[in-house]
């Protein structure tokens, strides 16, 4: 409990300050493809590992009196209530795909039309989320973008 660690330290226990985290790979697949009448197809798939999860706690200084334990030169006193590395947030997948049409306008001008769809599974997988222990601890604070769909022209001269 917050008392508890508060009653044996008023920082980070001693194993808490050699923190290796496991591994965690991020994976990414990119391809493309030519099609008939000037097309390429291309896409990235990726899985992206969710955040660390985090309980700090800080205790203001009337809770330390109370325990019997001023602090000085603080009004707070910030805690980690898990240990760092040992808790994550669910990892979730993209997919972002692009259809490229190839203009030739005579010379060496092109014009290439491009039709882009990001998040195609439109996946809400959690990128930031609370780590202040308290009534929104672990409320995501950002969240993977929704499905986008967009149309874009480039010309080259």
């Amino acid at each position: 409990s917050p008392q508890q660690l508060m009653q044996t330290s008023t920082s980070a226990p001693a194993s808490y300050c050699h923190n290796v985290p496991p591994y965690r790979a991020q994976w990414k697949l990119l391809g493309s493809k030519s099609l008939p009448w000037d097309l390429r197809a291309r896409g990235t798939f990726q899985y992206v590992p969710g955040p660390a999860i985090a309980a700090n706690y800080s205790f203001r200084s009337n809770e330390a009196i109370g325990l019997n334990r001023a602090f000085t030169g603080a009004t707070t006193r910030t805690v980690q209530l898990i240990e760092p590395g040992t808790m994550y947030e669910a990892g979730f997948n993209q997919l972002d795909l692009r259809l490229t049409k190839k203009v030739s306008l005579g010379g060496s001008k092109n014009l290439d039309l491009m039709a882009d769809l990001y998040n195609v599974f439109n996946d809400n997988g959690v990128v930031r989320l609370n780590t202040t222990y308290g009534s929104n601890w672990l409320r995501p604070t950002q969240i993977l973008e929704g499905r986008l769909f967009k149309f874009g022209v480039q010309y080259d001269f």
